[in-house]
């Protein structure tokens, strides 16, 4: 498929992703955060089991090594990305938890180099410290202010391991692929869905008391906001360069902010507001430096 073409389904995950985050605040009414991301990715690990079972095509073919990997890309994109931003929400707004998500590509550029040929620019360096400086405001206002408890502080600020462990995920996907992005992000999120097996018995207790439109959003963020959405961003990712994917995660905020208007009816508070400005000027100078090299090397 030509870049061009990608670029418009790439979109797509921006709306998806920041849908994501309304969901996961109303689904937070009934269940709690481990139980709910275990019943989202129960049904997700489901839909790529059959999936892979009524395809031959489509059953992974990895060696040893492949494996190993797969188990780590598990772990980075169940756990450890699902977990922290989920139970942040309980303490921040859903468009002040997908801003901390934005500041993936941050995390990426000052990690990438550990893994992949690249180095990390002053220019790079210094959008780091802006956006977790912003990502720092957007908790402390978004937990109340400097005057909240702690623990609420301590809570929101939990979600910042999101943006690392998803920012890891995407560097080791470059090394580790079926060749078809189905099979790809199927085997990381279904071993991802076995390392939550110690909290299935409490997510499976809570389930029969879930309202309808709590299970309509666990499957919106199921089957839309995860299978789809995922399914698109890594399909990109094998067409695009890392940092071109990376650039429309800065609309998740703006996705989440929108439909936070329309559905709950109303925005984040304004005093973390300046955080989030910080974060996207941090993200802009990163997003720079990465085109600046990458025209020096053309």
């Amino acid at each position: 498929m030509h870049p061009k073409h990608v670029r418009i389904w790439v979109l797509a995950t921006p709306l998806l992703w920041g849908l994501v985050f309304v969901g996961v605040n109303r689904v937070l009414q009934y269940t709690d955060a481990f139980q709910l991301v275990t019943l989202r990715f129960l049904l997700i690990a489901v839909l790529f089991v059959g999936y892979m079972a009524a395809v031959p095509r489509a059953r992974p073919k990895l060696s040893k090594r492949d494996w190993r990997l797969a188990w780590i890309a598990g772990l980075l994109a169940v756990p450890l990305s699902q977990l922290p931003i989920v139970y942040s929400q309980n303490f921040l707004h859903p468009t002040l938890a997908s801003l901390l998500v934005t500041t993936a590509p941050a995390s990426a550029a000052i990690l990438g180099p550990l893994f992949l040929p690249e180095r990390v620019t002053f220019g790079q360096a210094v959008g780091f410290v802006v956006a977790f400086a912003g990502a720092a405001i957007v908790i402390v206002g978004g937990a109340g202010g400097a005057a909240v408890d702690g623990s609420s502080i301590i809570g929101a600020g939990i979600g910042l391991v999101t943006p690392v462990a998803w920012a890891l995920y995407t560097i080791l996907l470059k090394n580790l692929s079926t060749g078809d992005p189905f099979v790809t992000v199927g085997v990381g999120l279904v071993l991802g869905t076995v390392l939550l097996i110690p909290w299935m018995p409490s997510a499976l207790s809570v389930a029969g008391s879930i309202p309808l439109d709590g299970w309509l959003w666990i499957i919106y963020l199921g089957l839309f906001g995860t299978f789809t959405a995922y399914l698109v961003w890594f399909r990109a990712l094998r067409i695009l360069e890392a940092n071109q994917t990376a650039a429309y995660m800065y609309l998740v905020p703006i996705a989440a902010l929108v439909w936070s208007l329309l559905i709950l009816g109303e925005g984040p508070p304004l005093v973390a507001l300046p955080g989030g400005a910080l974060i996207f000027i941090g993200l802009f100078l990163i997003q720079s430096q990465a085109r600046s090299r990458t025209k020096e090397a053309a």
